[in-house]
């Protein structure tokens, strides 16, 4: 129970200071991921000599992006790294050179995966996503604590700042941590709309802690 509240003290501590920041926090499961790159990041023309004057105009900010993947202790499943490579080479043709990606792994595994990478640099991208284990860059204990850490520490005011949370329904709870997060939900009577008990994670508890004590 003491880490259970912790957690969603720090949690509820995360939003307001990325209120604060305007760093703007997004969640998504993995199998939507495609469609939510879609819905969130328009197309971008190449900017014509006539077009720089309009570069300041908020539709034209660069984008700051983190991506938070939900992992297990190995690596992604052949079916999870094809949606994971296919919404990435996506959003790769979506975003411009001038934009910077980063990519932070928790839950099974935590650390940095990709630290403020172009999102042209597709082919290192991708290589990350092959290999979770052996790409790592840092290590990390908390990989949401830290995945926040490393979007404040690179927060640019003159671009869109976001995290977005990758919610992988296959991966496995398997520390202890999270047994014990799942078991105080259960205490508290936290259900899903189909009356089964919910199984989640830290980082769905961001987005959907207040809905599910409620039901």
């Amino acid at each position: 129970m003491k880490t259970f509240v912790s957690l969603t003290l720090f949690l509820f501590i995360t939003v307001i200071n990325a209120q604060e920041t305007t760093l703007t926090t997004k969640s998504v499961k993995l199998d939507n991921l495609i469609s939510f790159v879609a819905d969130n990041f328009p197309l971008q023309q190449e900017n014509t000599d006539e077009d720089e004057e309009d570069e300041e105009d908020e539709n034209h900010l660069n984008y700051q992006v983190t991506f938070l993947l939900e992992t297990t202790t190995s690596n992604f499943s052949d079916e999870d790294e094809i949606i994971l490579k296919q919404a990435f080479k996506f959003l790769s043709d979506r975003l411009s050179t001038k934009d910077k990606l980063s990519t932070v792994v928790y839950s099974g595994q935590n650390g940095l995966l990709l630290d403020n990478q172009s999102p042209k640099s597709l082919k290192k991208i991708l290589h990350a996503l092959s290999d979770v284990k052996k790409n790592i860059i840092e290590d990390y204990e908390d990989g949401i604590e830290e995945a926040y850490s490393h979007a404040n520490t690179n927060f640019n005011t003159e671009a869109q700042n976001i995290l977005v949370m990758v919610r992988n329904p296959d991966a496995k709870a398997e520390t202890s941590e999270t047994e014990e997060i799942v078991e105080a939900l259960k205490a508290n009577g936290a259900k899903t709309k189909d009356n089964s008990i919910v199984l989640l994670t830290a980082i769905s508890l961001l987005p959907e802690l207040i809905e599910v004590i409620k039901k």
